[in-house]
C-alpha cells in the first residue's frame, strides 16, 4: 500500500488527498506512518511471552509515538514528513524485531522457524528497517549526498529484499509454526 500511494503521489499531478494544494500529501504519510508502526508494535507486543521483553516493547513503543508529539512541535506536519520521528520509530520497530526474535530463547529452532511466516517477516523487517533510517535522513538532510550516490537504488533494493523475505515466509509458512 506504502509503494503505491507514493507512486501515485509522485508521478500523477491530479493526485492528491486535500484539495487545498498548498499542503502536500506528507500530512497522509504522517498519519499512515503512526498507524503503521502502531500496528507493528501491538502486533510484537502480543506475540512476545517473557514480561521483561514486553515492558520494553511498551516503553519503546511510547518513545516512538511521543516523539511524533514531539516533532509536531518543530516542523509543520501538514507541510513537510516528520522525518527525525519516523527514523525513530524504524529504528524501534528493528530493535522490537530483535526482541521477538531472541523471546524465542533456546527454544529456537531453524528447523521450526523456517515455517513461522512471523519470523520470516521480522527478518524483513529487522533487514529494511535498520538501513531506512539513515537513508530516509540524508535523503531529507543531505540531498546531492542522496543524488551524488544514488541511494534511492539502495533504498528500492532494501525494500525489494524486504519484500522477498515476507514472499518466502508466505510460502513456507504453516500454520501449526505459529506461536
Amino acid at each position: 500500500m506504502n509503494e503505491l500511494l507514493g507512486h501515485l503521489i509522485k508521478y500523477s499531478e491530479n493526485f492528491a488527498f486535500l484539495l487545498d494544494k498548498t499542503f502536500a500529501n506528507d500530512i497522509i504519510y504522517n498519519i499512515y506512518d503512526i498507524f503503521y508502526y502502531g500496528f507493528f508494535y501491538i502486533v510484537y507486543w502480543k506475540l512476545i511471552s517473557q514480561q521483561q521483553f514486553k515492558l520494553w516493547v511498551k516503553r519503546l513503543s511510547f518513545i516512538a509515538l511521543g516523539s511524533y508529539v514531539l516533532s509536531c512541535f518543530f516542523q509543520n506536519p501538514m507541510l513537510i514528513s516528520l522525518y527525525y520521528a519516523t527514523s525513530l520509530a524504524s529504528l524501534i520497530l528493528a530493535v522490537i524485531c530483535i526482541l521477538y526474535l531472541m523471546d524465542k530463547g533456546s527454544n529456537w529452532q531453524w528447523k521450526k522457524e523456517k515455517y513461522n511466516l512471523v519470523c520470516w517477516v521480522s527478518f524483513g523487517l529487522v533487514f529494511f528497517h535498520s538501513i531506512f533510517p539513515v537513508l530516509f535522513l540524508i535523503g531529507f538532510l543531505q540531498q546531492d549526498i542522496w543524488d551524488a550516490y544514488e541511494l534511492h537504488t539502495v533504498l528500492r533494493f532494501s525494500i525489494l529484499s524486504m519484500y522477498i523475505l515476507f514472499c518466502i515466509g508466505f510460502i513456507k509458512s504453516r500454520k501449526r509454526s505459529f506461536g
